[in-house]
């Protein structure tokens, strides 16, 4: 469903580079077949449906349907999102990035949510960067 934006900053195409690194993960796992994305896309279209609207069982229904109609059926969603949250000490400062990605079965309810972390450092000398990245971090 795409990779929503909750950062305090715009992403740009980092948000396609992020989709596409969780679609080639997840296309080599063979206990999942990927709907390619621009399926997905003019289904939603069609269905005039957001990724947010895809909890309510009559739009699922209606991107159902439109995926059957070209072949494509589907049992689970896939949500990302990224947050962030900023720390500032000296003029030095760091944000850090939360990737979540929750695995949503349309059937059941039932839904897997899975984290990583990314952090990003900016330091204005040297002994900022020693005091936010030692080895031991």
């Amino acid at each position: 469903m795409g990779v929503e934006n909750k950062s305090s900053e715009e992403i740009g195409d980092f948000k396609e580079q992020i989709y596409e690194h969780i679609d080639s993960l997840i296309s080599q796992d063979d206990q999942f077949k990927m709907i390619s994305r621009r399926y997905v896309e003019a289904a939603m279209g069609e269905c005039r449906c957001r990724p947010e609207t895809l909890v309510i069982p009559e739009k699922q229904r209606e991107l159902q349907a439109a995926l059957e109609r070209a072949d494509q059926p589907f049992d689970y969603l896939l949500f990302a999102s990224i947050t962030s949250g900023t720390t500032n000490s000296n003029g030095d400062y760091q944000r850090d990035y939360l990737l979540t990605m929750e695995l949503l079965n349309i059937h059941t309810g039932e839904s897997l949510k899975e984290s990583a972390m990314l952090r990003k450092g900016y330091h204005k000398s040297i002994f900022g960067k020693l005091k936010h990245y030692r080895d031991d971090d």
